[in-house]
């Protein structure tokens, strides 16, 4: 959970990342637009990214990643 104006840094150790928003809404700083409840944010492999909270609402994540399976990935 990042509460108001929280900042979480994400960093590049696994090639497949993506975070889900289970409540709430985040943004990636230095990019405009936040991402809201339900949405599915797939990372781009080797980026460290730091997810920001709004100001005055907690956003509730899940932090997916790890090496990649083997065969087709269907999202």
């Amino acid at each position: 959970m990042l509460t108001g104006s929280a900042q979480y840094q994400l960093k590049p150790e696994h090639r497949d990342r993506a975070i889900y928003v289970v409540a709430g809404e985040v943004g990636i700083a230095g990019q405009c637009g936040m991402f809201e409840e339900a949405e599915l944010i797939v990372l781009t492999p080797g980026v460290e990214v730091v997810l920001q909270a709004p100001a005055f609402h907690a956003a509730r994540l899940m932090l997916i990643g790890g090496e990649p399976l083997a065969g087709a990935r269907h999202i």
